[in-house]
């Protein structure tokens, strides 16, 4: 079913906007600028169905007013056109028969030449008198005629004028009932734009009522949609801070259970200090025992080197002294002195 231009009032702003996008024009712009722009692309539409739609005046003249009247689809300007038109063809049918009565009174000028020229033939075997006769007689023939043809011509003349008068005349009125037609037209149009203005700020009028209230409805979800938001804050404040103290329990009672593990851990870690300490102290003691028997025996095994270190050197002593006699007893004795 296409779309009329009423159809554009009951439509909504998104609606319009897809209109207007499928027809290829701008999608911006209020509710009225869309409906103004879709109302300018669819006028030359509109306008062609209602040429279409309308019936056409028939031109049956004046008799077909006065027997069937006048239609609701036939304007005055129609009507008119119709009387015009026979008067028009009125004055030209009888300028074609005053054009043929000119036409016979030539052929019958003709005949009457034909006819002289038959007797000047036959003027040769009469008299000159006769022949001057009938001579008058022919030219006042010939002059009645183109008197009367020429009268004829005259009256055709003023007959056409007077038709053309009455032609002028009709088309005058004619032209005249057209424009009061088209004023009248002209003036239903306006009227109908008004109402169509009317209509269209009434419905813009609607259409802002209910974008109104649309708003207003939007506004009390969001406000609702706030109180909710904050209802489930506060609910989640609230359960945060019951896991927070929950949590500020087991961090607690895990403190006192690893305090009481560290506690446990340090007496136990004291107890063995202190048991090495004292085992530390025993070892010690049978070290220094241990010790000071080492030193007592190292002690007498120096004195005991010392005592046979010392025998030795007493005989080695006494070998040097012995090797020193039995050297001194085998030398030779000393040469005696030079004399003075």
């Amino acid at each position: 079913m296409p779309l009329t231009i009423d159809d554009l009032y009951i439509l909504k702003v998104t609606d319009l906007r897809e209109h207007c996008k499928t027809e290829g024009l701008k999608v911006g712009g209020n509710k009225a600028e869309l409906i103004a722009r879709l109302k300018e692309h669819l006028s030359p539409a509109a306008s062609t169905v209602h040429d279409a739609g309308t019936p056409q005046a028939s031109p049956s003249g004046r008799g077909g007013r006065r027997g069937r009247g006048r239609g609701r689809g036939e304007s005055p300007g129609a009507e008119a056109a119709g009387p015009a038109t026979a008067e028009e063809a009125k004055p030209q049918e009888e300028t074609q028969g005053a054009k043929a009565v000119v036409d016979v009174d030539v052929a019958e000028q003709g005949q009457a030449a034909a006819k002289s020229l038959e007797d000047a033939t036959v003027e040769e075997k009469r008299t000159p008198e006769e022949a001057h006769k009938e001579e008058e007689a022919r030219k006042a023939e010939e002059a009645r005629k183109a008197a009367e043809a020429r009268k004829a011509e005259e009256a055709c003349k003023a007959e056409e004028a007077r038709k053309e008068e009455e032609a002028r005349k009709a088309k005058e009125e004619a032209r005249k009932a057209e424009e009061e037609v088209h004023r009248a037209e002209e003036a239903r149009k306006a009227e109908k734009a008004r109402k169509e203005e009317e209509a269209c700020k009434a419905k813009e009028e609607a259409g802002k009522a209910e974008e109104e209230a649309h708003k207003t409805e939007e506004a009390r979800k969001a406000e609702e949609a706030r109180e909710a938001e904050e209802a489930r804050k506060a609910e989640e404040v609230k359960r945060n801070a019951e896991d927070a103290r929950k949590a500020e329990d087991a961090r607690k009672s895990e403190e006192a259970r690893k305090a009481e593990e560290a506690r446990k851990i340090e007496d136990e870690r004291r107890q063995a200090e202190e048991a090495r300490k004292a085992e530390g102290a025993v070892k010690a003691a049978a070290a220094a025992a241990q010790a000071e028997e080492f030193a007592r025996a190292e002690a007498a095994a120096k004195a005991e080197e010392a005592a046979k270190a010392e025998e030795v050197a007493r005989a080695q002593a006494a070998a040097k002294d012995e090797e020193a006699a039995k050297a001194e007893a085998a030398a030779p004795p000393p040469p005696p002195p030079p004399p003075p």
